[in-house]
């Protein structure tokens, strides 16, 4: 038992500290006690703080080290949180709601599963270039620069090979269900259910009735007065009697470009389309032009943005389609209805008999 011996100073205490080779114990100042105890208090505290700067610039330096969240296991393969997110851009869908992104991995489920099947099938995964090149030489076509194709790339998230993984990985999937399924499907079978599907909805093959006209839109302004209204109505009016009278829509151009656009937005303003527009007759409006002859002036008809007059250049009439010009039409659609039917089945067994584990856990915002 340690016993503490007081001096001939109050407060001023000693204890005895054992020596070890003299068996001796050593009475230690209790100031001094102090002092040690603060010492490897210090001691440790510049520890932790040494401990604590390594961290952290571990830290700094992976600061730009991204890692990606797996939402589901699939026999192996990751499904990942970016993967989720490409979807949702590729479809552009902001701010989805739970039930949409179970929707879309249980999409990206199924599509792993056919991925892995076709990897066993031997679909070689890497033949694809020329193809997947060709493809994106085509979506390249559809915008007037290069520059426009980069900015739609750019609205979907994707770089030019995040575009040509997705394109191959469609390719590969498509071949992959062909050649699983198109082989169960008979083609007399298909041939006698298009001559049934014909003759049960014959009117999705009728051609409607078009016309092929020319146009002057006399704009009102939104909120306008009765006043600027009945403008209007007079301008379209007066343009009416002019090209009754033999002016052409471009004498007409050149006659009111004053009123083509107006920085006053109260005023009435003109549009003159000269180039031959073809419609479906679906509206009535479209309808009525399509009543009047072919070269004749329409009366000035009334629509949501103004007085419409049209000239008729051309139109044809309603036209039902023989079951010879769409067959191949009706085929293509029923063999595509029985492979998805084909395909479910064959996906439900898969899923059944895959280890799928999901991760995900998202909440309803």
């Amino acid at each position: 038992m340690v016993s503490f011996h007081k001096n001939q100073k109050k407060n001023n205490y000693q204890t005895p500290i054992n020596n070890q080779n003299t068996n001796q114990s050593i009475i230690l100042p209790l100031r001094e006690k102090r002092v040690m105890v603060l010492t490897l208090r210090k001691l440790r505290f510049f520890w932790l703080y040494f401990l604590l700067l390594l961290i952290l610039n571990q830290a700094k330096s992976d600061e730009f080290i991204l890692v990606d969240r797996i939402l589901v296991d699939v026999n192996g393969h990751a499904i990942t949180l970016s993967a989720l997110e490409n979807e949702l851009a590729w479809r552009q869908i902001q701010q989805p709601s739970l039930i949409t992104k179970k929707k879309i991995i249980a999409d990206l489920i199924d599509q792993e599963i056919m991925f892995q099947a076709a990897d066993r099938s031997g679909i070689l995964l890497g033949r694809w270039d020329k193809k997947v090149a060709d493809e994106i030489q085509r979506l390249r076509g559809q915008y007037g620069s290069e520059k426009e194709f980069l900015d739609y790339l750019a609205n979907k998230q994707l770089t030019l090979t995040g575009l040509t993984d997705r394109i191959r990985r469609q390719f590969i999937l498509q071949s992959f269900i062909n050649r699983q399924f198109s082989n169960q499907i008979e083609a007399e079978k298909i041939s006698q259910a298009a001559k049934i599907y014909y003759q049960k909805n014959h009117l999705q093959f009728v051609l409607p009735a078009t016309i092929q006209f020319q146009y002057i839109l006399i704009n009102i302004p939104d909120s306008a007065s009765a006043k600027i209204s009945s403008q209007a109505q007079s301008l379209a009016q007066t343009i009416h009697q002019e090209l009754i009278a033999g002016k052409t829509f471009r004498q007409i151009s050149n006659r009111y470009k004053n009123k083509m656009s107006l920085s006053d937005q109260q005023q009435p303003t003109i549009k003159v389309i000269r180039e031959p527009q073809t419609r479906h007759t679906n509206t009535k409006l479209e309808i009525d032009i399509a009543k009047i002859d072919i070269g004749s002036i329409s009366q000035p008809k009334r629509t949501v943005d103004g007085y419409l007059i049209a000239k008729l250049l051309g139109k044809s009439s309603s036209y039902q389609q023989p079951f010879k010009s769409v067959k191949e039409q009706i085929e293509k659609k029923l063999i595509e209805q029985q492979i998805e039917i084909l395909l479910d089945d064959w996906l439900e067994s898969e899923r059944q008999n895959s280890s799928i584990q999901d991760f995900s856990q998202f909440e309803e915002r």
